[in-house]
């Protein structure tokens, strides 16, 4: 299983599909040389491509948005994001739980990151 992780992982993110850097923390790194090969392992898989809040509240308070208009603008920002940038990657987490390589995965909108079990 440890192998199937290591070429999971770099096949989730190589290639053209994925612009994104792939970068596999350290204790993540000690967790794959410790793993019994039957088991599953809990990852986060952060995107690089993430909304500039910042920008965006600049925008919103420079336009004087009311507190609605605000909670939806960022909601719809997010989810957006979201959307346009975990589809590849939940396609193929998709496919691999069909064969028995993923247990389980979420996906989250509001910091655009992903959990999976491997």
């Amino acid at each position: 299983m440890k192998k199937i992780l290591l070429i999971f992982l770099a096949f989730l993110f190589a290639g053209n599909a994925f612009p994104q850097y792939m970068k596999v923390s350290d204790r993540l790194q000690n967790k794959l040389q410790s793993l019994n090969p039957l088991e599953y392992t809990r990852v986060l898989i952060v995107l690089r491509d993430q909304v500039d809040i910042e920008t965006l509240d600049k925008e919103l308070y420079r336009i004087n948005a009311t507190l609605e208009y605000r909670a939806q603008t960022v909601i719809n920002t997010l989810q957006q994001k979201a959307k346009q940038t975990q589809g590849p990657v939940l396609e193929i987490l998709r496919n691999e739980k069909d064969n028995g390589k993923v247990k389980e995965y979420i996906d989250f909108w509001v910091t655009n990151v992903i959990y999976a079990e491997v």
